[in-house]
């Protein structure tokens, strides 16, 4: 069986990457295509050094550095790639990978790491990063987007079965192309995520240099709270759980930005003193389940669907 896998682009190295790598070594004689492939040698490497196929956006003027600025072309280029000789298509998606044309006697699974945000529910922040939040720029660039929302929809009726890789991203494609979709967690290696400053990056890289929709914060010190700020995107959410420490921002950071900072407690300091104490003398008994961290998608899929009793414990390995 002849297998084409069609990923977005290859510019740099994240976590979409890592899942392709992971693709191409379940299916290793799969022929690889991207809209563009500027990937270093040593990323290359990772994908085992094989042709890859691209499009005439690879050609283009500039576009080495500024290949996202033929936005507008991207759906037209993908569906010029010729997949007629394959039986089995995989479009490894967070764009418009999954918008290639296929045919009767062919199977397309689009494995889906998020509807495309930029038009989709993070359209403002993209606009306004960019600078195309006002005037005559800002709608076209509406008009722009509109027009390629159209197009994504029509462009996940040519897909056969849908993969999400977490149950929220399940929920944006119902919402987005109203299509059900299964749920495969991706290849995460959470012992190699060090808290070495790397992180940052990491983070910046997994929602293309945007940031987190939103921060989580159980720890409240020891260097979380600047990383935090750091990690959350502009006009995202800081929500504080855990505390020991000050947050010291800049208040021109949080205008500038938009941060906003919220702080979540169940009870009061009260009560949370009384909680201890009748534990302390076995007058309380606690409902907790423990995950090793490496199993975080478990633990959320139990809460999600309702499995979790008590509080669910991470425990580091």
């Amino acid at each position: 069986m002849r297998i084409a896998l069609i990923h977005d682009w290859l510019d740099t190295w994240g976590g979409g990457e890592n899942v392709l790598a992971a693709l191409l070594a379940l299916y290793p004689e799969a022929d690889l295509f991207a809209l563009v492939d500027f990937l270093s040698e040593a990323n290359r490497a990772k994908l085992g050094h094989r042709p890859i196929r691209t499009s005439f956006i690879q050609r283009l003027p500039f576009a080495r550095r500024h290949f996202r600025k033929y936005f507008a072309l991207m759906p037209h280029a993908v569906e010029q790639f010729d997949l007629s000789p394959y039986e089995l298509v995989i479009s490894s998606s967070h764009s418009v990978a999954k918008g290639v044309r296929t045919g009767p006697g062919q199977l397309h699974i689009c494995l889906c790491y998020s509807p495309a945000r930029y038009a989709w529910d993070l359209q403002p922040q993209y606009l306004a990063q960019t600078g195309l939040d006002r005037g005559v720029l800002g709608w076209l660039a509406r008009l722009q987007l509109a027009r390629f929302r159209r197009w994504d929809v029509r462009a996940s009726a040519r897909v056969d079965r849908f993969v999400a890789i977490s149950e929220y991203i399940a929920q944006g494609i119902r919402n987005c192309y109203r299509r059900d979709a299964d749920v495969i967690y991706p290849p995460v290696d959470v012992p190699a995520v060090k808290v070495d400053g790397s992180q940052r990056d990491l983070v910046r890289e997994l929602t293309d240099g945007m940031g987190a929709d939103a921060i989580i914060d159980f720890v409240g010190e020891k260097g979380a709270i600047e990383d935090g700020v750091e990690m959350v995107m502009d006009g995202g959410f800081y929500y504080v759980i855990g505390y020991g420490e000050n947050i010291n921002v800049p208040t021109i950071d949080i205008i500038s930005r938009e941060i906003s900072f919220i702080g979540n407690l169940v009870g009061t300091y009260v009560d949370l003193q009384d909680l201890m104490t009748l534990t302390a003398q076995g007058k309380v008994t606690l409902h907790t389940s423990q995950y090793p961290l490496d199993a975080i998608n478990d633990a959320m899929a139990d809460l999600d669907n309702g499995r979790l009793q008590g509080r669910g414990i991470l425990v580091p390995a």
